[in-house]
């Protein structure tokens, strides 16, 4: 019984692995033709305009927190004492 669901439970493990191979195969063939596609317009002398959510803005440097401390714990200067 136990080598009947181990059998089982590889076949569904192929299974899965053959189809997940499938989608991969499936999408990398779309993505190649967008590119042969874009590759055929710049040798045309077209450029490509970039879809706006592909577009992003850099943001700007945030200061962390071990920065922000280190401008305020700067040792203090302590006069000297003379012991009399």
């Amino acid at each position: 019984m136990i080598a009947i669901a181990i059998a089982f439970l590889t076949a569904i493990a192929g299974a899965v692995a053959v189809l997940v191979i499938a989608d991969c195969l499936l999408k990398a063939q779309v993505a190649y033709g967008r590119l042969m596609e874009e590759q055929a317009l710049l040798r045309a002398g077209f450029t490509v305009q970039v879809e706006p959510q592909e577009m992003r803005l850099r943001a700007a440097p945030r200061r962390t927190m071990a920065e922000r401390r280190r401008g305020q714990m700067r040792p203090l200067s302590l006069q000297a004492c003379a012991a009399a």
